[in-house]
């Protein structure tokens, strides 16, 4: 049976997925690395509707789908492209924050991200390290 799992934007696909490499003995899993991300060169701007028809053809006649964080939002536009070929659909941390607007909670969450963005610092791993600590409440060791 074959299992598509899309990355989100911390990451690559074999960064992300490697704790359910041990599924590779049951499944075969297909573990793409988007555009924009190592080994790809860099991209000015990701498109999730670009990259959900690029990651399409890999779900082949059918295939368990799974994507985490903005990969979620991949996966979600995938399944909604070609419900067919999903035997099952699992998305983790998708920011799809638009499907709930009007809820007060969600609106203060995307005006203090849009703060964040427009603030955060430049560097990818002080943006990284600054967003942990705003969204997980996680800090980063520095590095050595």
């Amino acid at each position: 049976m074959r299992v598509v799992l899309v990355h989100g934007s911390v990451g690559n696909g074999p960064t992300t997925w490697s704790a359910v490499q041990p599924l590779a003995a049951r499944f075969e899993l297909v573990v793409p690395n988007r555009g924009g991300y190592p080994p790809n060169p860099p991209l000015e701007r990701i498109d999730f509707d670009r990259q959900a028809d690029e990651l399409l053809p890999l779900l082949e006649d059918g295939a368990h789908l799974a994507g985490h964080s903005y990969g979620g939002v991949i996966a979600l536009l995938m399944a909604a492209r070609n419900p067919g070929s999903i035997r099952s659909l699992t998305v983790s941390e998708p920011p799809a924050f638009g499907v709930a607007r009007g809820r007060t909670e969600v609106d203060k969450l995307v005006a203090e991200l849009d703060a964040l963005f427009a603030k955060g610092p430049s560097e990818p791993r002080a943006f990284l390290g600054h967003s942990l600590r705003f969204i997980h409440g996680v800090r980063m060791r520095p590095m050595k």
